[in-house]
């Protein structure tokens, strides 16, 4: 405040004239904090702000690019910029969904098949209202088209092995993924599982699972995400809940330059139909039960001469697409329904408040089993970004280095 008065300026100007141009790292910290407090003395609220945006940074994020085109027909004269404007746009967003939700879904490129009446609509079936009223679409089909000022030979997913750090990183474009979801929809209904079927995933969150993950709900059913960390119990109990048909898994898990057992806890839960992924590209796995099926052979199953094309299957909003499961610490695990509507509201998240920007590519380690899973799957491809997956241990330096 003293600082501030003196130059006749507002604290955070003189702060970030300090922070950029005086204060380097190599100035003891107590000094950056005495001077940080020092601009901040006499202003009325308590706590200074642990971070100040830059306004011309802010104006190149999705919210910042929107009201700066569109500032003023939203909000009205008293539009001044992004950061100070930001509450009145949160305001805006909650008295005119109408208007918000359809630019978001504008800004992301989502399609549907039918389209709905309206955004939102008081409904004594739905507690909160109805969204999207009479809306058909397939939320996975919306991932394999290249998004608004993209292509569709522009990276999905960027992925690496743990222990190949020096090696050049893997990129899958939004076409080749099309074409391997295609194809592994197309096996799919090979299984002549009725449509709507609960079909499992446990296995880690690498290229392939995430392929299946789109595939189960281009073909019109519906996943069971499991942990690849559950021990038998764990995902006997998931599978009884979700009434799983079948389940895609792999032989083992490499991490930390171990072999994890995979397929033998599956067996052991007594699970249905497996599909069983070698973790190491080629090698066959040996001493499947009857009715399981190696990768190879699933796959096989596709008609070669059709299998990169596919014709999604379009689904009311509120179909099921994956049956996630709370913890389970306290009891039995809650079946916890995703619908078509959910990965829209996970990607307008990743828009509006994580700045998923198109191009950007997003790494979180986790798994399908956590909804986390699931959510960097929507809010990285329905931004028109990519998906960052390390297979391995996220502890490592390896990872680190992957990251940069």
């Amino acid at each position: 405040g003293a600082l501030g008065a003196a130059s006749g300026r507002g604290p955070a100007a003189v702060w970030g004239e300090l922070s950029r141009g005086v204060l380097r790292p190599g100035v003891p910290f107590a000094v950056h904090r005495m001077l940080y407090y020092g601009c901040y003395a006499g202003s009325p609220s308590t706590t200074p702000p642990a971070w100040t945006p830059d306004p011309e940074e802010a104006a190149l994020t999705n919210v910042g690019r929107v009201l700066e085109a569109r500032g003023s027909e939203i909000i009205g004269e008293a539009y001044k910029d992004p950061v100070t404007s930001f509450r009145d746009f949160h305001k805006f967003s909650n008295e005119n969904p109408e208007a918000y939700w359809k630019m978001v879904f504008e800004e992301m490129g989502i399609t549907f098949s039918v389209a709905p009446s309206c955004i939102l609509r008081d409904s004594d079936a739905y507690p909160g209202g109805e969204w999207l009223p009479g809306a058909v679409l397939n939320a996975a089909a919306n991932c394999l088209t290249a998004k608004p000022g993209r292509t569709s030979s522009d990276v999905a997913i960027v992925w690496r092995d743990e222990g190949k750090d020096s090696e050049p990183l893997n990129f899958v474009t939004v076409e080749e993924l099309r074409k391997k979801v295609c194809l592994v929809a197309n096996a799919l209904d090979a299984l002549n599982l009725a449509k709507g079927s609960a079909i499992a995933i446990d296995m880690p969150m690498n290229v392939n699972a995430v392929v299946i993950y789109l595939a189960i709900v281009l073909a019109g059913y519906i996943v069971v995400s499991i942990a690849d960390s559950f021990a038998a119990p764990a995902i006997s109990t998931r599978l009884k809940i979700s009434e799983a048909k079948a389940i895609f898994t792999q032989d083992c898990i490499l991490r930390d330059d171990k072999e994890l057992p995979l397929y033998s806890r599956v067996v052991e839960a007594k699970a249905p139909m497996a599909i069983v992924i070698p973790a190491r590209g080629s090698t066959p796995i040996k001493g499947l039960r009857t009715d399981d099926l190696s990768w190879e052979d699933f796959l096989g199953r596709a008609d070669r001469t059709t299998a990169g094309i596919y014709t999604a299957v379009e689904q009311p909003a509120y179909q099921f697409s994956n049956i996630l499961f709370s913890s389970g610490t306290t009891g039995e695990p809650k079946a916890i329904p995703w619908t078509h509507l959910t990965p829209l509201k996970a990607a307008a998240d990743g828009w509006c408040h994580m700045d998923i920007r198109k191009g950007d590519v997003v790494a979180w380690p986790t798994n399908l089993g956590w909804m986390m899973g699931p959510w960097l799957v929507y809010a990285s491809l329905l931004n028109g970004a990519s998906m960052a997956l390390y297979n391995g241990s996220p502890n490592s330096s390896g990872f680190a280095k992957f990251v940069q």
